[in-house]
């Protein structure tokens, strides 16, 4: 079955800077097997593995129910052709946001994932950014393409999530830069480096490696000026200013925050959390630390909670 995309033919002007290129709630569609109810289109699994059900009826109403029994992978997108929504965007919104709200599930298999994808360049499928939820591992991850690159690499999110949740999860591209963000529930990760230019032509939901049960809802796909998501980002976090250094480190990262760090948790590549000895919170000791890539994730008093990277050398 040919995969051909994504954001939706519509595109509607929902503020001066930002548009809204395709979203669904699955409210109005039929409870049982989803189909091609709203366009939808599965390549891979079967039928009776994407449904729409009332997970959590009281809060979501109807939503898409991924029961997975097989190891197949499955990928669920809309069946339109929608890089031209992309190409006729409101000149300065260069931002591609997507975002839904993600049902963890649970599994019994050893190597079951859903991700939140997005792709460009049509049917060669070029990986742009993929969220990818671990059932085993309980962890978020983000696969991306570095700049000038051809293989993808992968960096470690947010880990310990519960089974049966329901968590937020927002991915951001700026197509000028090639910076892409993450944002797990409230606790933003990254930027990293992805490739720069590329116009976005597919967004996929899927689910692989095992029998699961998983989830989602309230997917959005929006173009937004850097601009009008620089005001928002510092507006959700009250405008916290956040640094560490040096960066790549040998011996110590200093963080500096206009508000009092009340906790630090360290997690390397792998997503395994690291102990931090010292008492000082603005000094963290990272002489003991192997080579690598490392994640600090800060939580300060004002309730902001925010991810930085680091590399030790």
């Amino acid at each position: 079955m040919k995969r051909t995309l994504l954001f939706t033919a519509a595109l509607l002007s929902t503020a001066a800077f930002s548009q809204t290129l395709d979203s669904d709630n699955f409210n109005s569609y039929t409870i049982g097997n989803l189909g091609t109810q709203g366009g939808w289109s599965r390549d891979g699994g079967a039928a009776a593995q994407a449904k729409v059900a009332e997970i959590t009826v009281a809060t979501y109403g109807r939503s898409l129910s991924l029961p997975r029994t097989t190891t197949a992978s499955m990928w669920l997108y809309k069946d339109a052709f929608l890089t031209t929504p992309w190409v006729n965007r409101t000149s300065g919104n260069d931002v591609a946001v997507i975002s839904s709200d993600f049902y963890t599930g649970t599994t019994a298999a050893a190597t079951a994932a859903s991700s939140f994808q997005l792709y460009a360049d049509g049917t060669a499928y070029f990986m742009i950014g993929s969220v990818l939820y671990d059932h085993v591992a309980k962890a978020f991850g983000l696969t991306y393409t570095p700049d000038g690159d051809t293989a993808t690499v992968t960096e470690p999110l947010a880990t310990g999530v519960a089974n049966n949740t329901w968590t937020p999860i927002v991915m951001y591209y700026n197509s000028v830069t090639g910076e892409i963000k993450v944002k797990i529930g409230t606790t933003m990760y990254g930027p990293f480096a992805g490739t720069v230019g590329k116009a976005p032509t597919e967004v996929d939901l899927y689910t692989g490696g095992g029998a699961l049960t998983a989830g989602f809802d309230n997917y959005v796909a929006s173009a937004v000026s850097a601009a009008t998501l620089a005001v928002s980002d510092v507006s959700a976090t009250g405008g916290v200013k956040i640094k560490i250094y040096p960066n790549p480190a040998t011996e110590y990262i200093n963080i500096e925050a206009d508000s009092k760090i009340k906790t630090v948790k360290l997690v390397d590549a792998s997503g395994k959390n690291v102990n931090i000895s010292n008492s000082d919170l603005n000094k963290i000791n990272v002489s003991n630390l192997e080579k690598g890539v490392y994640l600090l994730e800060l939580q300060l008093e004002n309730g902001t909670t925010t991810v930085k990277k680091f590399i030790k050398k």
